[in-house]
């Protein structure tokens, strides 16, 4: 079993961040999502908007799904997700391709065959 975070977002961010969660139920990958929730854009002041929820589920999981989150734009704290990345020591985040490609790993493993894309059949 596989704990990862799941900042769900705002916006379409909990739409997509569920139909991310789905397709990997779906592909048997075994994950428990551990859910933790963005602040409200009003509530974003200083340098206590970044949850420290967040970076503790995070740094303990050391994996985190995250969906969309507003970013305000203005003077003032950096935004959630560059905060997340001075959080974490990243120089960058993980892109869809890449979290597909850690699907696709985790179902090799479990000698799932991948499907053939349809321009290869």
């Amino acid at each position: 079993m596989h704990r990862v975070t799941l900042i769900p977002g705002e916006g379409i961010g909990p739409e997509v961040a569920g139909a991310a969660c789905r397709i990997v139920e779906a592909a048997g990958v075994n994950i428990e999502w551990e859910r933790v929730e963005a602040l409200p854009v009003q509530e974003r002041r200083g340098d206590s908007y970044l949850h420290t929820e967040w970076v503790e589920s995070i740094r303990r999981n050391r994996v985190a799904l995250k969906g969309s989150i507003t970013t305000p734009i203005a003077e003032g704290p950096p935004s959630l997700n560059v905060a997340l990345r001075k959080a974490h020591d990243l120089g960058g985040t993980a892109s869809t391709t890449e979290f597909a490609h850690a699907v696709l790993r985790a179902l090799e493993a479990r000698a799932v065959p991948r499907p053939i894309p349809a321009a290869s059949r």
